[in-house]
């Protein structure tokens, strides 16, 4: 009987090392939840859900604060910054939104996040639409590009 724990040990021994190895060998990409992200933290959803809800209250001047890319806010002559604004104001006036998720946008030379939004719409439910939020110089995170083609798709 000594013998057969002296043998069957080394075996249970090599299994769980085998195990191990093999375990550490996996790699699993999962998208985290918008609340959870830890690069970006809540800055860039936080940045979303304030452009958002100017859209929604068509605070033109407050979407001009949050819309613009690393080097700040959008700039130009007012009225035509206001019309702007008031453009995509008239594509993502909404009923309803959730944030779906928040990720690192690979590729890009800064800080940069991908914000996916769930738009309710004249009652229709558009998914996954884009928000690119960007890193200015001052530390503020910008909506840089929305993907207003999933908008506007009829």
């Amino acid at each position: 009987m000594p013998a057969v724990l002296r043998s069957s040990r080394p075996n249970v021994l090599l299994a769980l090392a085998l195990g191990l190895m093999v375990s550490g060998c996996t790699t699993q990409v999962v998208e985290q939840p918008a609340s959870t992200s830890p690069a970006g933290g809540l800055a860039p959803v936080l940045s979303v859900e304030r452009f958002l809800q100017a859209v929604n209250a068509e605070d033109f001047p407050a979407m001009a604060r949050i819309f613009g890319t690393v080097d700040g806010a959008v700039e130009g002559p007012a009225q035509e910054v206001e019309l702007r604004m008031a453009t995509i104001a008239a594509f993502l006036k909404h009923e309803d939104y959730r944030i779906d998720t928040e990720r690192l946008e690979p590729g890009r030379s800064g800080p940069t996040r991908r914000v996916g939004v769930d738009l309710t719409i004249d009652g229709n439910v558009i998914r996954d639409v884009g928000f690119l939020v960007v890193q200015a110089g001052s530390g503020a995170w910008m909506v840089e590009q929305i993907d207003l083609e999933k908008v506007t798709r009829g």
